[in-house]
């Protein structure tokens, strides 16, 4: 199989579309939250968009 055919075979879009929103909350001069979500849409052919949830802890010192 050459590889233009296998990557037509695969069930991914050629195209992929996506939003982020973040919140950074600062609870101490050295410690910051940060809340992110991220919705993707197009990865693969036939299934529903991705909903991605992140959460970081940052602590200076």
């Amino acid at each position: 199989m050459r590889q233009s055919q296998l990557i037509s075979a695969l069930p991914f879009n050629d195209s992929t579309q996506g939003v982020e929103a973040y919140y950074d909350l600062v609870v101490t001069p050295a410690i910051d939250l940060t809340f992110d979500v991220q919705v993707i849409d197009g990865i693969v052919q036939r299934e529903d968009p991705a909903l991605v949830l992140g959460l970081r802890l940052n602590v200076a010192f």
